[in-house]
């Protein structure tokens, strides 16, 4: 739980100005929640986990009049019966922390859907404000919405906006300011019908802790009858004895009018909510537009999978050789066009920026002459270097958090998941993974980051865990070295087996972890899918930049001292004296401690420490392994240097496979902690890869033995 001092108007950090009043938003997934928060706070938004679980909480400011407004973007849910850490997170706020107004978002082109939650929190809470969003896009379809009348029916304040045109927004901002210095609003009531007699008799019960309960006796009757954990659990501190008595009237209902009251009223709740909706809204027939036509092709369950994977795979091909020009250059040194292909390699973004670094550092070097050689080599590879490492990847963490900004707001992400869903769901997976995935094989960095676009957690865990396996770019290029030492035609084929090993193990611990773990053969994809419609540029922005703000302020920060810490271990000995033989240092000498480890995989011999040191180092990032056994062997050239190891052709194809598998770079390990916050699954997640990359190594080094002698 948050702590609810913080909140009433401690400072956050940047924060120039103390919080006058506190609003909740809240709002089904793909409503235009982030749309309309980013255009409220400027796009000035603090992101942070909820304490004790890995659920981001978005926190913005608005100065309005005299008013200093700090909005809580909270994560989108479809009823306020939703379980779940997010579904908890959502009761947690509205109840416990009592925000002074909840601005609930209503989706304009679909209002008979979404008004249902701004029903249920009308229910629960005194003073709530209701937003109609894209009502630019409703009219345009012809959506005629009664917001006056809408008003009155709910008896709450309904505004009308729209983030595109900039409408409402100010309207809004009164509104919440008059509904929160206003007299609280009489908590909505609905009838029930056959279960009006219980509700009565259970809230009248309830009456006398409603004080201690802080929240009104009927909404809490009613929460009771539905068995809501949640709000099982918060009166069972404070009238525990009518625990048994509410589940007694549950049982009864059941039995007496032979369904489940959860279901009554959730039935009720619904056609009440599209009482409101039906008397409020008019539609008027237009003609088919280009964006309807293709709203449809993108739901058709023949033409809907091809479009959405060749939509991922494009946008994953511009973005990753727009930052780092994979795969466009091995696409055209293929074709033959290697000029292109060059042209690519040397002006990508990554080029670029490590120019920029180049130049940086050579101009410092002069200023370090005559200093130690250790505080040159401090300053020059280790601060510069972690440095590098983490701005790096920034760029691309930019690049792809604003193409998924761009997918959710236009509706094409759900859209694209839903269309999936029947065929990852095979292996344990939803829709929701593919992106992730496939972005994975470009940076693992970049994939992980977008997981957090997953909705169930569950499937994030899983994702977090298993996700690194899939091989990037930068393992790609250790890939290509290996197999010139192997030879053409068997090189060739090590680097397909070892894409075909590593996805058939996603496939299948995602598969293992999906039946024994969550206990579950189909992952379940609830969702709604909202009206296409162009995205806005401010939009996607927002939400890149507050994505790359994120990743340098946390990530970043555990790359940079991961990267000192391994130059540390490369450039001291185990008696802390500074060497730049990197074969004296503590690396070294910790690769020699590790090399029994490593003959199973037939790494044996005086070189073997230098495989294993280039492992170590490759830690930090897959294209250190050449670099540093380049270093070590005194081999400019890495397909020379790995030669010099003298490894076998069934070494060098266990170790391929081994590089593909165990931990990809120290970012990807730092994204996972900073975004589950758990040391636990960064842990797990570093453990499996290592665990896994050591067995298959191991099957892959005897099988190609075996083979060997069957041949």
């Amino acid at each position: 739980m948050i702590n609810a001092a913080h909140h009433h108007g401690t400072n956050s950090p940047g924060e120039k100005e103390r919080p006058t009043l506190r609003v909740g938003i809240i709002g089904f997934p793909n409503v235009g929640k982030s749309a309309l928060f980013n255009s409220l706070t400027g796009g000035e938004a603090r992101v942070a986990n909820w304490p004790g679980t890995t659920v981001d909480i978005h926190y913005g400011l608005k100065k309005f009049g005299r008013k200093v407004i700090e909005f809580v973007d909270l994560p989108g849910v479809y009823s306020l019966g939703e379980g779940g850490p997010i579904g908890d997170v959502v009761k947690t706020y509205l109840l416990l922390q009592r925000p002074d107004v909840v601005l609930v978002l209503v989706d304009g082109t679909n209002v008979e859907r979404t008004l249902n939650l701004a029903v249920q929190v009308a229910e629960v809470s005194e003073r709530v404000v209701v937003a109609i969003t894209k009502v630019d896009l409703a009219h345009s379809r012809g959506i005629h919405i009664n917001a006056e009348g809408l008003s009155r029916a709910l008896g709450r304040r309904v505004v009308p906006t729209s983030v595109t045109w900039g409408l409402g927004l100010e309207e809004l901002l009164m509104a919440i300011v008059e509904v929160a210095e206003g007299e609280g609003q009489v908590p909505l009531k609905i009838n029930y019908g056959p279960l009006e007699p219980y509700v009565r008799e259970l809230s009248s019960k309830l009456e006398p802790f409603e004080p201690s309960l802080g929240v009104n006796s009927r909404w809490v009757a009613v929460k009771l009858l539905e068995g809501d954990p949640f709000v099982e659990k918060i009166v069972g501190e404070k009238a525990g004895e009518l625990l048994n008595e509410a589940r007694e009237m549950r049982a009864e209902i059941s039995k007496t009018l032979g369904k489940e009251p959860l279901g009554l009223i959730a039935e009720t709740r619904f056609r009440y909510s599209l009482s409101l909706a039906s008397g409020n809204i008019v539609r008027s027939g237009l003609r088919l537009s280009r964006t309807e036509r293709l709203d449809r092709m993108t739901l058709d369950p023949r033409l809907s999978p091809f479009i959405s994977a060749a939509a991922i795979l494009t946008l994953f091909l511009f973005a990753f050789s727009l930052n780092t020009g994979f795969p466009l250059n091995v696409v055209l040194s293929s074709l033959g066009f290697e000029q292109a292909a060059t042209i690519v390699d040397s002006y990508n973004v990554a080029a670029l920026m490590e120019r920029f670094i180049g130049y940086g550092t050579s101009l410092l070097e002069p200023l370090l002459e005559g200093r130690p050689a250790w505080l040159r080599s401090l300053l020059l590879d280790g601060v510069i270097g972690g440095i590098s490492v983490a701005l790096l990847f920034a760029p691309l963490i930019f690049t792809v958090s604003a193409f998924l900004a761009v997918l959710e707001d236009s509706g094409l992400a759900p859209r694209f998941a839903y269309s999936l869903h029947p065929y990852t769901c095979r292996v344990g997976l939803s829709g929701h993974s593919l992106f992730p995935a496939v972005s994975c094989f470009g940076c693992n960095v970049g994939g992980l980051m977008a997981v957090r676009g997953t909705p169930s957690l569950a499937e994030r865990v899983k994702l977090y865990l298993i996700l690194p396996l899939l091989p990037c770019q930068a393992r790609l290029i250790v890939f290509l070295a290996l197999a010139a030492a192997v030879g053409s035609v068997l090189g060739v084929l090590g680097v397909v087996m070892t894409y075909v090993i590593s996805v058939t193990l996603v496939a299948v611990l995602s598969y293992v972890l999906d039946r024994f773990y969550t206990r579950s053969s189909r992952p379940i994809m609830l969702m709604d899918i909202p009206n296409l419609h162009m995205p806005l540029r401010r939009v996607a922005w927002w939400m890149a930049w507050s994505t790359t703000r994120h990743f340098l302020y946390r990530t970043g920060t555990i790359i940079f001292l991961g990267a000192l810490l391994t130059w540390v271990l490369s450039s001291f000995t185990p008696s802390l004296q500074y060497t730049p033989d990197p074969s004296e240092s503590i690396a070294a000498h910790l690769s020699r401690v590790l090399v029994p480890l490593f003959a199973p995989l037939g790494i044996e011999g005086e070189k073997a420490w230098m495989t294993v040191y280039g492992l170590i180092a490759g830690f930090v990032a897959k294209e250190i392994y050449l670099s540093s056994l380049a270093v070590i062997t005194g081999i400019e050239n890495p397909i020379e240097a790995v030669s010099f190891l003298s490894l076998s052709e069934a070494s060098l194809l266990a170790l391929m496979v081994f590089i593909a598998l165990y931990v990809p770079c120290l970012g990807t390990i730092s994204v996972i902690y900073t975004e589950t916050r758990s040391v636990r699954v960064a842990l797990t997640a570093l453990v499996l890869s290592l665990v896994t990359g050591y067995l298959t190594a191991i099957a892959v080094y005897h099988f190609y033995l075996i083979l060997l002698s069957i041949l």
